[in-house]
């Protein structure tokens, strides 16, 4: 249903530290003991105007990825922080966000994604999963909930390299919550 239709949100001002940390407590039940999660948390608030429900959301989704993507032992970092977006950066995703924003990095040390799905990640109904383990919504939900929330989604990757998926949002001005 958030893929398929755009949901109201709920936003508030909330520090983008508390929601990742939030989102880690959730997770770490999900994953198997040889695969490490850590989080570095910004040094300081983080302010952000958003549905913290539907970021927790979107955050777990893209660790439930990456904890896919480890076969064996391996980790995952979520970092949180802010970032000042390059001319070439803007221009690629149409200046839909300029200055600086707020980012959360999901970094794993798995397979890594090959050039050619690289491309496709973000399409919806697209998976590499097997049958019965994967709907191929996932991606194209964030994408989705991050694009309402005013932010832009990058990712980058090397096969045999791991990924990072990063989660770009504008920063608030307002009071947090």
């Amino acid at each position: 249903l958030s893929f398929s239709r755009r949901r109201v949100l709920s936003r508030r001002t909330v520090d983008l530290n508390e929601i990742v940390g939030q989102a880690q407590r959730l997770i770490l039940p999900a994953l198997r003991a040889e695969v490490a999660l850590r989080f570095s948390p910004a040094a300081e608030a983080v302010p952000v105007f958003v549905d913290d429900v539907e970021i927790q959301h979107a955050i777990i989704n893209l660790v439930t990825n990456a904890r896919d993507a480890i076969p064996d032992v391996g980790s995952i970092m979520l970092e949180v922080g802010t970032a000042q977006l390059a001319e070439d950066f803007v221009t690629r995703h149409e200046g839909k966000l300029v200055g600086t924003c707020a980012v959360i990095s999901v970094r794993d040390t798995g397979v890594g994604i090959p050039e050619g799905t690289l491309a496709r990640v973000f399409e919806p109904f697209f998976t590499t999963k097997g049958a019965g383990r994967g709907t191929g919504l996932g991606l194209s939900t964030v994408r989705s909930l991050v694009d309402q929330h005013g932010g832009v989604v990058a990712v980058e990757s090397e096969a045999g390299q791991g990924t990072t998926f990063s989660i770009y949002l504008p920063l608030a001005t307002g009071t947090l919550a």
